[in-house]
């Protein structure tokens, strides 16, 4: 108001102008770069509107109050500030160019319009830009971080939490973001401000066999202003990845040498997997454990579920125990998939020999049946599929199969459908027909159907199939024996099935 009053009468509007926008930036606020617009063009105003009455000194000095005022602008933008790509090493954020273009600038209107309150005005300005800069050049080095390198011990495919402590190497202050360049690790908080000399980032990791050893993350940061920005890397993690298929072989001989425990948390102790492939099926009761997907609902145990706040299935055997058939597919896409295969054939085979259930192996690839072996117990099953892993085979292929349709499904819709003779329906009776033929057809001759053919004519009873499959070429197959065999209480088990 008092700029109003004091300032020429022709340019009585300006400082009108100036409160409508504050308070339209107030409510809005529509971005931190335009609050430090406003804020420079507060300043330079103020100093020209005063100086007519003044004099040029005391408007700069009314002027003056606006800078601390800048100041805060210019910290809370760094807090918000979008992170781009840039190259490894310190600089220039955009915003710093941007305002300092725009001081060079005034300068030259300045000069022209022959103002010496702007070229004061802006001198100060200058003055306190380079003042900032030089002092976060000199106090925000390269890698703002400190940190001690955390080695870290995990199984291949299993998930991690850590929390690694970091250092500020700043004295300046500022705004940082680390990211890791692989989608397998999470890094949170998000960003962070290192104005404190310590703090915390949560890590969440699932263990890859392909990964680094070093494991990297990309960080950005800028000073507290924001006028200076630095990209840098660093290692603060060492992963040391285990094969899953070496800690199997190494399971499989403690089991074999007549001991069932482990040291790794993957599977600590034998007695907690022997019902992990939902193999009991019968009339007599078993025991009770957590339901886990494709459990029958028939099963659950509602007193206990409601008790422990859990669905908890309640597990049946035969009186004299039923024997299984482990049926492997060898063939994998990458080595991440071959690992994961020799550890699902080997924890199988723990598994079902601990239990003592006769085990009959049947193995292939897409093209030949590998493997089929009468039912074999304990020692004898473990020892073979020690020899299976080996026959392993990655093809490196990067086809991609779809999923099968379902044929229980498929057939419960043509049944439907086969019933009405005319019209639409039909005719979709008719193409299901072809899709149901075709499938049947292909099943049949499949390697996959001839290998489980083949293990059961050895085998003189009902057994419960295990399948282990990479669900590459044999897809389908494997839907279709699904349902061939459920409809004759033979019942096949996936174990981590993958598409």
């Amino acid at each position: 108001m008092g700029a109003v009053l004091l300032s020429p009468l022709s340019f009585s509007f300006v400082p009108a102008m100036l409160l409508i926008w504050y308070l339209i930036e107030w409510r809005w606020h529509y971005s931190a770069f335009t609050a430090i617009l406003t804020q420079l063009f507060t300043f330079f105003a103020i100093g020209v509107l005063y100086s007519s009455v003044v004099g040029t000194w005391a408007g700069l000095a009314v002027s003056l109050p606006v800078l601390p005022i800048l100041d805060k602008e210019l910290q809370n933008n760094s807090k918000i500030v979008t992170f781009k790509e840039s190259k490894q090493g310190r600089g220039f954020t955009h915003i710093s160019l941007a305002i300092l273009t725009l001081v060079l600038s005034i300068f030259a209107v300045a000069a022209f319009a022959g103002s010496t309150v702007l070229i004061a005005s802006n001198t100060a300005v200058t003055l306190y830009l380079t003042f900032i800069i030089v002092y976060s050049w000199r106090h925000f080095p390269a890698v703002p971080v400190k940190y001690k390198q955390t080695f870290l011990r995990s199984v291949a495919g299993k998930s991690e939490r850590l929390q690694i402590c970091f250092e500020s190497a700043s004295s300046s202050g500022g705004s940082l973001r680390l990211r890791s360049p692989f989608e397998w690790v999470r890094l949170s908080p998000l960003p962070m401000f290192f104005r404190d000399h310590k703090w915390i980032i949560n890590i969440s990791l699932t263990s890859q066999l392909s990964g680094p050893a070093l494991l990297p993350f990309e960080g950005s940061a800028v000073d507290r202003w924001g006028m200076i920005k630095c990209r840098f890397t660093i290692q603060p993690l060492s992963l040391l990845v285990i094969p899953r298929a070496r800690y199997a072989d190494w399971l499989a001989r403690q089991y074999l040498a007549g001991t069932g425990t482990g040291t790794i948390s993957a599977i600590s102790n034998l007695r907690g997997v022997k019902s992990l492939f939902g193999m009991r099926s019968g009339v007599e009761y078993y025991g009770s454990q957590t339901y886990q997907a494709g459990d029958s609902l028939k099963n659950i145990d509602w007193k206990h579920s409601v008790k422990f706040n859990e669905l908890i299935s309640k597990e049946f055997v035969e009186p004299h125990g039923r024997p299984a058939i482990l049926l492997a597919n060898v063939v994998a896409r990458d080595a991440n998939e071959a690992d994961k295969l020799a550890s699902d054939f080997m924890i199988a085979a723990i598994s079902l020999a601990h239990e003592g259930i006769p085990t009959s192996l049947a193995a292939y690839d897409e093209k030949n049946v590998l493997l089929t072996t009468r039912p074999l117990k304990d020692t004898q099953l473990v020892v073979q599929v020690m020899q299976l892993i080996r026959l392993i085979r990655i093809t490196g292929n990067p086809q991609r199969y779809l999923n099968p349709p379902d044929m229980r499904r498929l057939r419960s819709n043509l049944t439907r459908l086969r019933k009405i003779s005319k019209g639409p329906s039909a005719v979709l009776a008719e193409i299901l027909g072809i899709e149901y033929d075709g499938l049947c057809n292909n099943a049949k001759f499949h390697v996959c159907s001839l290998a489980l053919a083949e293990t059961k004519s050895k085998t003189n009873e009902r057994c419960t199939v295990v399948s282990i499959s990479g669900r590459n070429h044999d897809a389908e197959a494997l839907e279709f024996n699904s349902y061939i065999l459920e409809k004759s209480g033979e019942p096949i088990v996936e174990i981590n099935r993958t598409s």
